[in-house]
């Protein structure tokens, strides 16, 4: 379980991902690389990639999360970007998840082992156990 070298070709297939939420400015002029059969559209570049969707969480084999500009609402389309270096592997099995609280904003949200933000005092879950929590 560890950062991987991503790209088009591989993003896809059982990873994990945070993504950030962009303004649709950004892709403005850019020429859709490949659209999925749930009508995901993405737009490939030499630092990373960018997904125009209306779900996001568990997609496929995969676990991407987006950072919404402001509260985020399932079924609008919206614009998210991450990184090549932003994807991890990722399987069910593994316990490769911490959950973090966040009291100041009230949330909780989890992360990767690999994200290099563990502090040593974090408990390490499995994918079906982050869920449950």
């Amino acid at each position: 379980m560890s950062k991987g070298n991503f790209s088009k070709i591989n993003f896809h297939s059982y990873t994990f991902c945070i993504w950030n939420e962009v303004p649709f400015e950004y892709i403005k002029g850019m020429k859709i690389s490949y659209t999925s059969k749930s009508k995901s559209q993405y737009i490939f570049t030499n630092e990373g990639i960018y997904r125009i969707s209306n779900h996001w969480g568990r997609v496929a084999n995969c676990h991407w999360r987006i950072i919404p500009i402001a509260d985020f609402k399932n079924q609008k389309n919206i614009i998210g970007f991450a990184n090549w270096t932003d994807f991890y592997t990722n399987d069910d099995v593994s316990k490769s998840f911490y959950i973090k609280v966040d009291w100041k904003l009230e949330r909780v949200n989890f992360f990767h082992k690999n994200d290099g933000n563990l502090t040593g005092d974090e408990l390490l879950l499995n994918a079906k156990e982050t869920a449950k929590r």
